[in-house]
């Protein structure tokens, strides 16, 4: 059996979130020890608070919303890469030196996981267009980055 790592991030009122976007909060409006029948939360967040996947829709006009995505593309092996570079957009040539043959799906580390998850970084590593197409053309299903949103 295969193991799993969970990569998220923990959702709470402190996480930090793209600038200008909605604060995550969760409040307890009903509770039992206060005479309540039952407890009751609710969540307010952006769709893009925390670990979230991005459907072509959310930079494409006419691409898919989340809803029309098959779950497939998310479920397999995947392969880790660390890149250290601070600041700039990721480009194939970050992946020199790293067989990528026959890759489904990429995951890619960043100094940005070591961040508190309630500071918003300046500046961070995001795939640039040139690499989206060069992973398209290897036909890559799903790449992950650890981007703050």
């Amino acid at each position: 059996m295969s193991k799993i790592y969970d990569v998220t991030r923990t959702i709470q009122n402190t996480l930090a979130v793209w600038p200008g976007d909605a604060n995550f909060s969760y409040q307890q409006v009903l509770d039992i020890q206060k005479g309540a029948s039952v407890n009751l939360t609710t969540l307010t967040m952006s769709a893009h608070t925390g670990t979230h996947a991005d459907a072509p829709y959310h930079y494409e006009d006419d691409g898919p919303h989340p809803a029309e995505l098959s779950l497939e593309k998310y479920i397999g092996s995947a392969h880790l890469v660390t890149i250290t570079r601070r600041n700039g957009g990721i480009v194939p040539a970050d992946f020199d030196g790293h067989d990528l043959t026959g890759l489904q799906r990429l995951l890619i580390h960043t100094w940005v996981s070591d961040l508190p998850d309630d500071q918003w970084p300046a500046d961070f590593p995001y795939p640039t267009p040139e690499l989206i197409d060069w992973l398209g053309a290897q036909r890559v299903v799903l790449l992950g980055v650890d981007m703050p949103s």
